[in-house]
C-alpha cells in the first residue's frame, strides 16, 4: 500500500504542472498586451487570448464579407483606440482600430449604449486572424476602466478634444495665457486619470514656458498625482511628468520659492521608471550642479548629451551646469548649440545672457563687448517672451555691471554709459512683469537704499508678499524700509536724544554732507559708540 500511496501523491502533486504545460492551458491562458503591440507583431498571438486597454469609439459596419466570417447579423463592429492615442490630433482620431468584433448574444444593445464614445475600456478576446497586416480580434468581454475613487469612468468629449486642440495651437504660436485658459477648460471635463495626465504635463509645459512657475507647479503636481494613481500601467508617463515636476522645482529653487532636494529626487524617481529618459539625466544634472556636487551634476548630463545628442533642453542643461561651475566660455559654446537647434526659445537667450554676463565680471580686455552682447541676448528674449521678468532682471544686472565699468551700451536708442538708473528702470519692469521674482526686488532695493527711498522698498516688501513670493527676501526687504537706528529718537543717558548726536547735516537731511564722513550709528552691540553718562 505504501508504494501505491507514495505514487498517488506524486501524480497529485505533478498534475497541475502538466496542466499548466498543456496546449489546452496555453491557449486559455491571456495575454497583457497594448493595441499598438498587437498591430507591431499581428502574427504573433494568432489563436491566443489577449487582453488590452483602448479607449472607444464606437459601433461602426466595416464587415469584411469575402475575407472573414463575422456577420452583421450575428456580430457587432466595434472601432477604438489605443488608450495612449493622441486623440486631440485629427489624423490619430480618423484612424481608429476596426478590426474587433463581438457576439450580439454577449452585448444587449442597452449595453451598447452604456460604453460611450472616448470612454476608457479593457477588452478582452482572441486573435482569431490576419487580414491586411492587422488582427482580427474576437471579444469576448468589454467594460468600462474604473477609476481609483470607483466613480463612474471619465471620458474625453468632443469639446474638450477641440479646447485641446486650440490650446497645443496657441501653446506653439507663444500664446501661453490664451492657450492655459483652454488647458483649463479641457481638464474641467471629468477625464480618467490617464487624460490627466497627459494633459496636465502639456499644461505644466505651457505653464513653464511663460514663467508662470507657481501654476505650473500646480498643473504637474496634478498630472503627476494622476500618473501615480495608475499605479505600474504606464511608468514611461509618469516618468516623463516627474522630470518635468524636476524641471519645474528646480526653476523655483532658482527664485527662492523651491528646494533642489526635492528638484533631484522627482529626477531620480523618473529615472528609476525609465532610465531611458534623457531628460531626467539632464535635469537631475541642473539639480544637482544648483546644490553645488558639480562634478555628478556633469556626470549626469554627459549621459543626458550621448543620449540625445540633438536635444536643445539637453545642451541648454550642459551650458548651465558649466556656467554654475564658472567655465563660462564652454557654457556659452554649449548654449550656442541649443539656439542652433530651437531658436525661438526665449530660455536659451536668456541663459546665454547670463553667461555672458558671468563671464564679464571676471573682466578681461572684451568685457565691454561682452556685456553688450548679454544686453542684446536679454532684449532677444524679452522680444519673444515680453512677460518673462528674470529675463528683464538679469539686463538689469548687465546695466549694474557697465555703470561699475563704465562702460557704454545701446540705451534707449544712443550710446551712453551706462548708470544705476537705467538698471533700476529694468528692475520695476521685472517686478512688474513677475512679482514673486524675489532677486528683481532685492536689487531694486539695493538701489533705493542708496537713494534712501523706503517708503519704496516698503511697497515692494508687499507687493512680494502678496505675490507669495520668498518669505526671507520679504523680511529683509521690510528691514531695510526701516530708518537707520541713528535717525529714530532714543534718550540716551544724560537726557539728548540721538537726533543731537547726529552732526546738522545728516540731522536735517538723513544722509552725511559732501566733506564729512559717514557716522557709524550707536547701537546695543557697539557701547563705545554710544556717550557715556556725566
Amino acid at each position: 500500500m505504501r508504494p501505491i500511496s507514495s505514487l498517488l501523491a506524486i501524480l497529485a502533486c505533478a498534475s497541475p504542472l502538466a496542466a499548466v504545460d498543456s496546449p489546452l492551458a496555453a491557449a486559455r491562458q491571456v495575454h497583457d498586451v497594448s493595441l499598438a503591440a498587437l498591430g507591431e507583431r499581428p502574427d504573433a498571438r494568432v489563436g491566443t487570448n489577449v487582453r488590452f486597454r483602448a479607449v472607444f469609439c464606437g459601433v461602426i459596419d466595416l464587415f469584411d464579407r469575402e475575407h472573414s466570417y463575422f456577420r452583421p447579423e450575428r456580430f457587432y463592429n466595434l472601432a477604438v483606440w489605443d488608450e495612449h492615442a493622441a486623440l486631440w490630433e485629427a489624423e490619430v482620431r480618423g484612424t481608429p482600430y476596426t478590426q474587433i468584433y463581438i457576439s450580439k448574444d454577449k452585448l444587449a444593445p442597452n449595453e451598447v449604449k452604456l460604453i460611450r464614445k472616448y470612454m476608457l475600456v479593457e477588452i478582452t478576446g482572441r486573435e482569431r486572424e490576419v487580414i491586411d497586416g492587422r488582427p482580427v480580434i474576437e471579444v469576448s468581454t468589454i467594460r468600462p476602466v474604473e477609476r481609483v475613487d470607483r466613480s463612474k469612468p471619465g471620458a474625453f468629449t468632443d469639446q474638450a478634444i477641440s479646447r485641446v486642440e486650440q490650446a497645443i495651437v496657441l501653446a506653439n504660436e507663444g500664446a501661453v495665457d490664451l492657450a492655459e485658459e483652454h488647458f483649463a477648460a479641457a481638464m474641467a471635463t471629468k477625464l480618467e486619470p490617464s487624460s490627466v495626465a497627459r494633459l496636465g504635463a502639456m499644461r505644466g509645459r505651457n505653464l513653464m514656458a511663460g514663467a508662470r512657475w507657481q501654476e505650473a507647479e500646480v498643473a504637474l503636481d496634478g498630472a503627476a498625482a494622476a500618473a501615480r494613481s495608475l499605479g505600474d500601467h504606464d511608468p514611461a508617463q509618469r516618468a516623463k511628468v516627474l522630470a518635468l515636476v524636476a524641471r519645474c522645482r528646480n526653476e523655483l529653487a532658482e527664485r527662492g520659492q523651491g528646494s533642489r532636494g526635492a528638484a533631484a529626487a522627482a529626477a531620480r524617481e523618473a529615472l528609476a521608471l525609465d532610465p531611458s529618459l534623457g531628460e531626467a539625466y539632464a535635469v537631475l544634472g541642473v539639480s544637482l550642479a544648483g546644490m553645488g556636487q558639480f562634478d555628478e551634476a556633469r556626470r549626469q548630463c554627459d549621459i543626458a548629451v550621448r543620449m540625445r545628442p540633438n536635444d536643445a533642453e539637453v545642451r541648454w542643461c550642459l551650458g548651465r551646469i558649466l556656467d554654475h561651475q564658472g567655465r563660462h566660455d564652454e557654457a556659452i559654446e554649449a548654449i550656442k548649440k541649443a539656439i542652433d537647434l530651437t531658436p525661438k526659445d526665449h530660455r536659451l537667450h536668456k541663459s546665454i545672457a547670463q553667461a555672458y554676463l558671468n563671464k564679464a565680471r571676471k573682466g578681461g580686455p572684451d568685457a565691454a563687448t561682452v556685456l553688450e552682447t548679454a544686453l542684446r541676448e536679454c532684449d532677444i528674449a524679452l522680444r519673444l517672451m515680453a512677460k518673462d521678468g528674470e529675463a528683464h532682471w538679469i539686463a538689469g544686472q548687465v546695466l549694474e555691471q557697465a555703470a561699475k565699468d563704465k562702460v557704454e551700451l545701446p540705451i534707449a536708442g544712443t550710446r551712453k554709459v551706462a548708470d544705476v538708473t537705467v538698471a533700476a528702470q529694468r528692475y520695476r519692469q521685472a517686478v512688474e512683469a513677475d512679482p514673486a521674482l524675489a532677486k528683481a526686488h532685492l536689487s531694486l532695493a539695493e538701489i533705493l537704499v542708496a537713494q534712501d527711498r523706503r517708503e519704496e522698498i516698503a511697497a515692494l516688501a508687499e507687493i512680494l508678499a502678496k505675490a507669495n513670493g520668498d518669505g526671507a527676501a520679504v523680511e529683509t526687504l521690510r528691514k531695510l524700509a526701516k530708518p537707520p537706528v541713528a535717525d529714530v529718537p532714543v534718550a540716551p543717558a544724560g537726557g539728548a536724544t540721538a537726533s543731537a548726536l547726529v552732526p546738522p547735516a545728516k540731522a536735517a537731511t538723513g544722509a552725511p554732507s559732501k566733506d564729512e564722513a559717514p557716522a557709524k550709528p550707536a547701537t546695543a552691540a557697539d557701547p563705545k559708540a554710544a556717550p557715556k553718562a556725566k
